[in-house]
Parts: structure tokens; C-alpha cells; sequence
């Protein structure tokens, strides 16, 4: 395994294409924190704008975490559309 830096903007782009169908996050976009966990892992700042841009909020989850799992679709897909 190789340690470095990755590169997010083939993320990005991905996100801002909406070609993932189903994004499961640890929070909420709409009310983010400034300073997040550090433990938690998240997205860099320009992906997270990609997703308040692109994806929409369609569930959440109560769970194992904190604050439950928050799950995204794309503004693209219809309510109720399953995936492909």
C-alpha cells in the first residue's frame, strides 16, 4: 500500500456528473458543522459543495452513529426511481 496524497477532483467531478446513485453520510449537508470530527471521515470542501448542488436528501437512518446516517440521491433521479 502507498501513502500520499490523492487527488479528490475525479470525486468531484463525479459527484457534480451525479453518477453516483445513493451517497451515505455520517451528517447532515444542510447543517454541517465547521469543525467536524476528525475521526469521521468526510469530503473535501469543494466535493461537499458538489453534493449540496447535485444531491438532495432522501433518508435518514437512526443508527449505530451519533447522529445516524443521512443518505443522498441525485436532483436527477425522481423520487421513488430506483437506481441502476
Amino acid at each position: 500500500m502507498k501513502s500520499g496524497r490523492v487527488d479528490p477532483e475525479p470525486v468531484r467531478a463525479d459527484i457534480a456528473a451525479e453518477k453516483f446513485a445513493t451517497i451515505f453520510l455520517f451528517e447532515d449537508m444542510n447543517l454541517r458543522e465547521h469543525n467536524p470530527d476528525p475521526e469521521v471521515t468526510t469530503f473535501t470542501e469543494s466535493q461537499i459543495q458538489e453534493i449540496k448542488q447535485h444531491y438532495r436528501a432522501v433518508a435518514h437512518v437512526a443508527g449505530p452513529y451519533q447522529d445516524g446516517i443521512f443518505v443522498y440521491r441525485p436532483i436527477g433521479q425522481p423520487i421513488g426511481q430506483k437506481p441502476l
